[in-house]
């Protein structure tokens, strides 16, 4: 992860890329996932990276700043309690909503509305994850902002029930 943060609870499976990007709580984040990918600067004669790491390649003394400021310029935002499936790739500037679901191999190329579910390639809306009162409600009580002892009484598993059987 590079100039990125990454909220509490919310974890990466690993092998990704996360780059100039704002990370909700509790967002599942599987392997393989990019984020803020790099694009090759195709206006230029030569898409190699000697034209804006020039450093690195002996091509002059800095590398070009102006590449690298837009990039931080297009951070991705991505919500509470996201999940993003294997080898999806969210691009430069996109921002996920609160309880949105992308898909495995999905490029999402444009923002994504709450509690959405996106596939494909490019990323189209499948369906929404819960009827519009539900993500309604949802978004209101904002739990992910609760503290600790809340979340752990509120998500509690019920108790288990007694068994008729004494013996199992």
């Amino acid at each position: 992860m590079a100039e990125s943060s990454l909220g509490d609870f919310s974890y990466t499976a690993g092998f990704n890329s996360i780059i100039y990007s704002q990370i909700g709580k509790f967002t599942n984040i599987a392997s393989m996932v990019r984020i803020n990918p790099g694009n090759h600067p195709m206006e230029k004669v030569c898409q190699h990276h000697m034209m804006y790491r020039r450093h690195q390649y002996d091509f002059g003394p800095e590398d070009d700043a102006g590449f690298f400021e837009w990039r931080r310029s297009h951070p991705c935002h991505i919500g509470h309690d996201v999940w993003i499936g294997h080898g999806a790739s969210i691009m430069p500037g996109v921002t996920i909503g609160h309880g949105a679901i992308v898909g495995t191999g999905s490029v999402v190329t444009h923002d994504v509305p709450d509690y959405m579910i996106v596939v494909g390639v490019p990323a189209r809306p499948l369906r929404p994850r819960f009827p519009a009162h539900i993500a309604q409600a949802l978004l209101r009580i904002q739990w992910w902002d609760w503290d600790e002892s809340l979340l752990r009484e509120r998500f509690r598993p019920p108790s288990r029930p007694q068994s008729l059987h004494p013996h199992l």
